[in-house]
């Protein structure tokens, strides 16, 4: 059997409210009566409703005030409410849709009416919260395998940063795993033992290479990694000398980092003229696994 949901009726008669749960019992959910606004306003800060019956007449707090209040709070927004009156004229009409009523009923109430109005925002309230049950299954799932995915791919980044302590084969064996992995082009600057190695990868191949060929822009992201140790995000501007692709737009510049030591700067390069880099903790231990290899290969 589904889970009950709650019905709120809000009506300052005794014999109305009474009235009110006779009809409504039969749809078998909580239903919470109560007799003022102020009353309505507590029991929705308290629990959530799939629909309000709320008399519009009622002394102190009428119905569209208690409404409005509805209204300008975040959590009860869009919780359907439908009114009771013994008369509707126009502008209390225009006003209470304006609210967001989804309904009025004039009394004397006919309790089919009424109970099929109620049954139907029920039904839509139970249907919204399965898609939501399911949405965040989803979502779960999703981080699941996202976190099972990071998980293989830092290891096998390990097991090939490991794999040999020549610093030129290690760079490539980590460029391999970087595209078009993680991105659409690779620049790796390392420094080893004071010779500076630069290797190129594209979707192809990888090459040797040198920061000249870089853009102004990318080799001045390049020193400046490099000398402060924080990540940079750039737009790239092609130079027509230079070897950047040119549909590759923007690029994530990641300094190497062993201690307070710098061992060499990663470029991460996209086509999309906003960069979107990997997620950060991946990308985090990546580096940082690839810097203490490329330190371990030059000693």
């Amino acid at each position: 059997m589904s889970e009950k949901v709650n019905i709120l009726v809000v009506d300052d008669l005794p014999e109305k409210r009474l009235a009110f749960q006779a009809v409504l019992e039969d749809l078998e959910q909580n239903l919470v009566l109560v007799n003022s606004g102020t009353e309505a306003l507590g029991e929705l800060l308290r629990q959530e409703f799939a629909v309000i019956v709320l008399d519009v007449n009622m002394p102190e707090m009428d119905g569209i005030e208690t409404a409005e209040l509805i209204r300008g709070h975040g959590k009860t927004a869009h919780t359907p409410i439908i009114f009771v009156t013994a008369y509707a004229d126009e502008m209390q009409t225009a006003r209470g849709y304006q609210l967001g009523a989804v309904d009025y009923i004039l009394t004397p109430v006919v309790p089919e009416i009424l109970r099929s109005k109620v049954r139907v925002f029920v039904d839509l309230y139970r249907a919204q919260r399965r898609a939501a049950e399911l949405a965040r299954a989803e979502a779960d799932r999703t981080a699941a395998e996202d976190g099972k995915r990071r998980s293989e791919f830092i290891a096998l980044v390990s097991r090939e940063l490991a794999a040999t302590l020549d610093v030129e084969q290690t760079m490539r064996r980590f460029l391999d795993m970087l595209v078009p992995g993680l991105a659409d082009h690779a620049v790796l600057w390392v420094d080893n033992g004071g010779d500076h190695i630069v290797l190129f990868r594209d979707h192809q191949t990888i090459r040797d290479g040198a920061l000249d060929r870089l853009p102004r822009t990318v080799r001045r992201a390049i020193d400046e990694a490099a000398r402060e140790g924080w990540p940079l995000r750039v737009r790239v501007r092609r130079e027509s000398y230079d070897e950047w692709p040119p549909e590759l737009g923007s690029a994530h510049v990641v300094p190497l980092k062993v201690a307070h030591r710098n061992v060499g700067v990663l470029v991460l390069a996209v086509s999309a003229p906003a960069l979107n880099p990997p997620e950060d903790g991946t990308l985090n231990e990546v580096v940082n696994r690839a810097a203490i290899a490329f330190d371990n290969a030059a000693l």
